[in-house]
């Protein structure tokens, strides 16, 4: 029953074991030291629980493995727990891998064991000058360094149409200038003059 416990355990992160308690499996993810500037490698805790409410999963587990009835699987089950708890009366109970339980001041009490863990990793920051590394512009892969480019080449190309525009403007003005001097062209040649005096003489 055991092994089959612990084989729930580590697969389903919680098993119950009535008359004693609950244990469960919580992921501490890594975490980052400020101060010390240090990376903790992520670390799985054991924690105990007096809850002995065994969930209908754990149930179908152990029913299939055993190949019982439900019935049959919670009676099992209960007999470890009542044996497990009449010998922690005695001798405390090392469960390999996850901690030890035994009584203390009249309760149930879990150590958990000491998993090993990686060391501590330094947590240094480090700028590298001219690092490189693929970017995909369009569909078109490039080095990061080759990006800065673009920008210069859109400035590049937008002063030049701007350039090319007044360069056509003037261009077209003395076209004009020169079209009109070559028609000899007046101002007073419009009539405008002619019908300002007749207006003027009418009234």
């Amino acid at each position: 029953m055991l092994s089959l416990l612990t084989s729930y355990l580590i697969s389903s992160k919680r098993v119950c074991i009535p008359q004693v308690g609950t244990f469960e499996l919580r992921y501490q993810p890594a975490s980052l030291n400020f101060a010390d500037r240090l990376i903790y490698a992520p670390a799985t805790q054991v924690v105990f629980m007096e809850e002995d409410e065994v969930p209908q999963e754990q149930l179908n587990f152990l029913g299939f493995e055993l190949g019982t009835d439900l019935k049959l699987t919670e009676a099992s089950l209960t007999h470890f727990g009542k044996r497990l708890k009449k010998g922690l009366a005695k001798n405390s109970f090392n469960w390999v891998g996850f901690g030890e339980l035994k009584w203390e001041n009249e309760a149930l009490v879990f150590e958990p064991a000491h998993a090993a863990q990686l060391p501590p990793v330094a947590a240094n920051k480090i700028i590298r000058e001219n690092a490189h590394h693929g970017v995909l512009v369009g569909e078109k892969e490039m080095h990061s360094s080759d990006t800065s480019y673009i920008n210069e080449q859109e400035k590049s190309h937008r002063s030049y149409a701007v350039l090319t525009g007044w360069i056509i403007a003037l261009l077209a003005l003395a076209f004009i200038i020169y079209w009109l001097y070559n028609a000899n062209f007046h101002p007073f040649s419009t009539g405008l003059q002619q019908k300002a005096l007749s207006l003027l003489f009418n009234n």
